[in-house]
C-alpha cells in the first residue's frame, strides 16, 4: 500500500452521476478518552463480490482507493486511514490510525496519553464509492497497554460503537481475525513429571502439554462457530501456527502453510492436523528458546501484509534456555531482547508490539530464573504472565486463551480440579450464568489413554437437559458450546462429570467453565514490569458495559484474595545444601522413542541438560518438608477502590518475600438494567530481588594458583531486606573490568548463590563495576569493592573488557558491548582534554 492523493477516475465519476450518489455514511465512535484512549479501528465488511477497479471508500472527506492510505486532514490531522481487500477474499478491511487523539511525545504520541482539549467521543463517517453490496461487517478498536505507551495500540477492545441506525448493512458478524502461534517447549525435559507437584492431574509435562493443546485447539475451533455470536461469525481468516524448540527450532509445516486458517468448510477440521501432530511428537533435545521466538517472530512478518491482522504468541517451556541464540537483557534498562536478524542487532521484545503470552511450568511456589525470564518476557510485551504445574498446564493454556481474545470474546466463570471416585458414576458442578452471556464453553480434560474416558451433561435453570450446539471430543478432553439465546434465561446451571462405563477407577479431571460475553469487558492490569521486593504492587481493573464505561449507578464490588509466597525461594536454596541424591540426569536418562511419531520405549540419553540449580531444586521438591515452605498464603479478600469511568485500584504493600503474587479477583454486583454479573480473573507477577551494595557480601582475594595478576571475588548478593538473590542468574551477573582484565568464568561452586568470579590481567588497582542486569552493586578497584545502593547510574571503569565468552551481550558471561565502547574513548577523551589545557 502507498500515500498518494486520492482523485476519483472520470469513468468513475460518470458511473456515480448515472446512479445515485455516495452510498449512505456509516458512523462509528471512539468511545470518550480514558488513560489510555483507542487510538485504532479496524472495521471488515464482507462483500457480494470482489470490488471492481477504482472502487473507494470516501473516509472523513477524503477518497481512499481499495490498495490506498491517506493522510486526514481538518480535525482529524495527524490520522492515517488505509484501505485494502484480504487476499483471497471479498472483505474490505478500513485500518484507521486515530493519533488525533493523543498527546505528543517527542516526534511521535504517547498511545497512553490524551491530547490537551480531547475530552468527548470521537465520530467518524465513511461511504462506499463503487463498491459491491455488503453482506455482514466487523469491528474492532484497539489500544495501548501500559508496557507499549510509547509504541502501538495493540491491546483491543470492545468499546467502539455504532451510531445508532449508521450500522453498515447485513449482519453484525464480530470481531476480526486473529494469529495465534504455540511456541512450545519439545526438549527432552518434557519427559519429566513437575517435582514436587501432587495434584489429581500430576504426570509427565509433555502428557499434560498434549491435553492442553487438544482443549486449546478445541476451544478455539468452535468459538468462531454460530450465528450471531460476539465471538465472530465463521472467522475462516483465523490462523494457529506450530513452532517447536528443542535443541534447534522448527516452524512446523502444514498442508494449509505455516499458519493454518481455521476455514468454513464441512469435515475434518484444519487445526486437526495441528493438534494430531502435538499428540504424535515427542520430546528431545536442548532448550532453544530464542530461537523458537525468532522462528515464530519472523515467519509471521513474512506473511502478506494485506493477509495478517493481528499476532499473539503463546510461549511454554519449562527450563533454563541452554541454547543461542538467547533471549538477553539489556545492561542499561533491563529490557529483554532478541536478535531476530542473524547477527544485526539486539531488538527489544517489546518494541515488537506482539504480545506473548507466556506459561512457565515449573516447581510448584518457585519462582525460577527462567520463570522469571518468562514473566518479564510477558509484562514487556503487554502479554500475561502465568506460572504453572502439569496438574494447572491445562487450564493455564486455556486462560492464555481467554487472554489473546480478551476485549471481544471470552471469560472465565469457573475453573476446578477434582476427582471422580471409583465408587461413584457422576460428579456435578452448579455455575451462575447471568444475561450478559452469549454463549458457554465447558471444558473437560482427563488423563489420556486410548479414548477420553469421562463425559459430560449440562442441565439448564430448572434441570432440563441442555443440548450443545457444537461439540468436539479428543483423547482426553471434551469441549462443548451452548447458546444461551436458544436454551433459556439464565440462572443456575449443572454440569455433570460422567464416568464412561470403560473407565474404571479414580478419576482425575479439570472442568473449565467460560462464557461469550455479549455486554461486558472486564480487564486487569499490573502496574509496570518490575517489582523489587518490599515496594508495592498496584493493581488496576477496568469494567466496560455496552461499550461504555461502567457508570456511578451501576452497582458493582470487585474483591481480590492475594496469594503470596511464604519463603524467598534464593534464600532456602542459599541456606540448604546441595541433597546427596540430586536429580541424576546430566545429561541423563529420558524417555525418547526410536521411531519418530510413536509410542516410546527406550530409556536413552537426553541431551537437555540439567544445571546444577535445576538438579538442586527439583531433588529438593521431592522432600515434603522443603515443599510446605514452598506453600503459598492465601490474604483474605479485600475491596478494590472505585474510581470513575469505570476503573478500579488496589495497592498492595505487604511485598517483602519475593516470587509469585497472584491477585484472585471476583466481580459480582448488576448492570444498570439489574441482571446480575459474576466473573473471576486472575493476573500474576513476580516480585524479585534487587540485589543492594550495602546488604550484599563482596569479598576479593587473590586467586588460589598463586597468579599475580589473577583474583577471585566472592559474591553473596542480598537485598535490603535480606533476600538472598540465590543460584542460577550467573547469566546476568555482569563485571566489567579495567586496562586488559578478563573475566575467565562465574560460577556457584556450591549451587547455594555464592558467586565466584575468577579474573585474570589485573592489578589491585584496575577498576571495577559489577552489576546484576541494570542494577550496579559494586565499584571500585579489584582489591578494594565499594557497594552501590540500587538506582545509582552505571559506572566507566577505564577500558578493560566485560565477562569474556558466553550467552550473549548482557549476561554475565559476555561483555557489554555498549559500556566498552565509553570505556575504549575515555583514554581518548582524556587526551583530548590535555591538549585543549595545554593549549588554553
Amino acid at each position: 500500500m502507498h500515500s498518494r492523493p486520492c482523485r476519483i477516475p472520470l469513468f468513475l465519476v460518470a458511473l456515480l452521476l448515472a446512479g445515485p450518489a455516495l452510498a449512505q455514511p456509516y458512523t462509528f465512535q471512539l468511545p470518550a478518552p480514558t488513560a489510555a484512549p483507542v487510538s485504532r479501528v479496524r472495521v471488515m465488511l464482507d462483500l457480494d463480490a470482489a470490488p471492481a477497479p477504482g472502487a473507494a471508500i470516501e473516509f472523513a472527506g477524503t477518497s481512499i482507493f481499495v490498495g490506498d492510505a491517506a493522510n486526514l486532514t481538518g480535525a482529524n490531522a495527524g490520522d492515517t486511514v488505509a484501505v485494502f481487500l484480504v487476499p483471497g477474499t471479498n472483505s474490505l478491511v478500513i485500518d484507521l490510525a486515530a493519533k488525533s487523539v493523543l498527546a505528543p511525545l517527542g516526534s511521535g504520541v504517547d498511545f497512553c496519553a490524551v491530547k490537551t482539549g480531547v475530552d468527548a467521543a470521537k465520530s467518524y463517517s465513511f461511504s462506499p464509492v463503487g463498491l459491491p453490496a455488503i453482506n455482514g461487517y466487523r469491528i474492532t478498536g484497539y489500544r495501548a497497554s501500559p508496557a507499549t505507551c510509547g509504541k502501538c495500540a495493540n491491546r483491543r477492545v470492545d468499546t467502539v460503537t455504532w451510531v445508532a441506525g449508521s450500522e453498515p448493512p447485513g449482519q453484525y458478524r464480530g470481531r476480526l481475525p486473529l494469529d495465534i502461534a504455540l511456541v512450545l517447549d519439545r526438549s527432552g525435559s518434557m519427559w519429566d513429571a513437575t517435582p514436587g507437584d501432587v495434584g489429581p492431574m500430576a504426570g509427565s509435562k509433555w502428557s499434560a502439554l498434549q491435553r492442553s493443546i487438544e482443549q486449546f485447539v478445541g476451544v478455539w475451533r468452535i468459538e468462531g462457530l454460530g450465528a450471531g455470536t460476539a465471538g465472530g461469525i465463521g472467522i475462516a481468516k483465523d490462523r494457529l501456527g506450530l513452532v517447536y524448540f528443542e535443541s534447534a527450532s522448527q516452524v512446523v509445516p502444514f498442508p494449509g502453510g505455516n499458519f493454518v486458517e481455521r476455514g468454513s468448510g464441512a469435515g475434518t477440521h484444519p487445526w486437526d492436523a495441528i493438534n494430531a501432530r502435538v499428540q504424535a511428537d515427542n520430546p528431545l533435545g536442548g532448550t532453544a528458546l530464542g530461537s523458537g521466538l525468532k522462528d515464530a517472530i519472523n515467519t509471521w512478518r513474512g506473511l502478506p501484509a494485506d493477509g495478517k491482522f493481528d499476532l499473539a504468541i503463546v510461549l511454554m517451556t519449562d527450563g533454563m534456555q541452554n541454547v543461542p541464540p538467547y533471549v538477553n537483557k539489556r545492561a542499561s534498562d533491563g529490557r529483554r531482547t532478541l536478535d531476530l536478524m542473524n547477527g544485526e542487532g539486539e531488538q527489544s521484545l517489546g518494541d515488537l508490539c506482539i504480545p506473548i503470552l507466556a506459561v512457565s511450568v515449573g516447581v510448584p511456589g518457585a519462582m525460577t530464573p527462567h520463570g522469571e525470564l518468562l514473566t518479564e518476557i510477558a509484562q514487556q510485551t503487554a502479554g500475561n504472565p502465568l506460572m504453572a504445574t502439569s496438574s494447572t498446564l491445562a487450564s493455564s493454556f486455556l486462560t492464555e486463551l481467554v487472554a489473546a481474545l480478551k476485549g471481544n470474546t471470552l471469560a472465565t466463570l469457573a475453573q476446578k480440579q477434582a476427582v471422580l471416585p471409583a465408587s461413584s458414576s457422576q460428579q456435578s458442578t452448579s455455575v451462575e450464568v447471568d444475561a450478559t452471556a452469549r454463549s458457554i464453553y465447558v471444558a473437560l480434560s482427563a488423563r489420556p489413554g486410548r479414548f477420553m474416558p469421562l463425559g459430560l451433561r449440562a442441565r439448564k435453570p430448572g434441570g432440563a437437559l441442555a443440548q450443545p450446539s457444537a461439540q468436539v471430543v479428543g483423547r482426553s478432553t471434551l469441549v462443548q458450546r451452548f447458546e444461551m439465546g436458544k436454551l433459556g434465561p439464565p440462572g443456575t446451571w449443572a454440569f455433570d462429570v460422567l464416568r464412561n462405563p470403560d473407565a474404571p477407577g479414580d478419576q482425575p479431571y479439570e472442568l473449565s467453565v467460560l462464557v461469550e460475553e455479549r455486554s461486558l469487558d472486564f480487564g486487569l492490569h499490573i502496574e509496570g514490569d518490575k517489582h523489587p521486593a518490599g515496594k508495592p504492587l498496584t493493581l488496576n481493573a477496568e469494567v466496560i458495559f455496552d461499550g461504555k464505561p461502567l457508570s456511578k449507578e451501576q452497582d458493582l464490588v470487585l474483591s481480590v484474595a492475594v496469594e503470596r509466597p511464604m519463603a524467598a525461594l534464593g534464600t532456602l536454596l542459599h541456606t540448604t545444601k546441595m541433597p546427596s541424591n540430586p536429580i541424576p540426569r546430566q545429561p541423563g536418562a529420558g524417555t525418547t522413542p526410536t521411531t519418530p511419531g510413536t509410542t516410546a520405549t527406550t530409556q536413552q540419553q537426553s541431551p537437555d541438560v540439567l544445571s546444577p540449580y535445576q538438579r538442586k531444586l527439583e531433588a529438593l521438591a521431592l522432600d515434603p518438608e522443603f515443599r510446605k515452605k514452598l506453600e503459598s498464603l492465601n490474604a483474605d479478600p479485600v475491596q478494590m477502590k472505585r474510581l470513575e469511568n469505570g476503573r478500579f485500584t488496589l495497592t498492595y504493600a505487604d511485598t517483602k518475600i519475593p516470587g509469585t503474587y497472584r491477585f484472585h479477583v471476583l466481580l459480582e454486583g448488576k448492570s444498570a438494567d439489574g441482571i446480575p454479573l459474576r466473573r473471576i480473573e486472575t493476573v500474576e507477577t513476580a516480585v524479585e530481588v534487587i540485589p543492594d551494595g550495602p546488604s550484599s557480601t563482596l569479598e576479593s582475594a587473590p586467586a588460589p594458583d598463586g597468579s599475580p595478576d589473577s583474583y577471585v571475588l566472592t559474591l553473596v548478593l542480598k537485598d535490603a531486606l535480606d533476600n538472598v538473590k540465590g543460584p542460577g542468574y550467573e547469566d546476568q551477573l555482569r563485571v566489567t573490568l579495567g586496562g586488559n582484565g578478563k573475566v575467565v568464568s562465574v560460577t556457584t561452586p556450591e549451587v547455594d548463590g555464592t558467586y565466584k568470579v575468577l579474573v585474570t590481567g589485573v592489578q589491585k588497582d584496575t577498576p571495577i563495576e559489577i552489576a546484576m542486569g541494570d542494577a550496579v552493586i559494586a565499584r571500585g578497584t579489584v582489591t578494594k569493592l565499594e557497594p552501590v545502593k540500587p538506582g545509582t547510574g552505571p559506572g566507566t571503569p577505564d577500558g578493560g573488557t566485560g565477562n569474556g565468552g558466553g550467552k550473549g551481550k548482557t549476561c554475565g558471561h559476555c561483555g557489554a558491548t555498549g559500556d566498552m565502547m565509553l570505556l575504549y574513548a575515555l583514554p581518548l577523551l582524556l587526551i583530548f582534554v590535555r591538549r585543549r589545557s595545554r593549549r588554553a
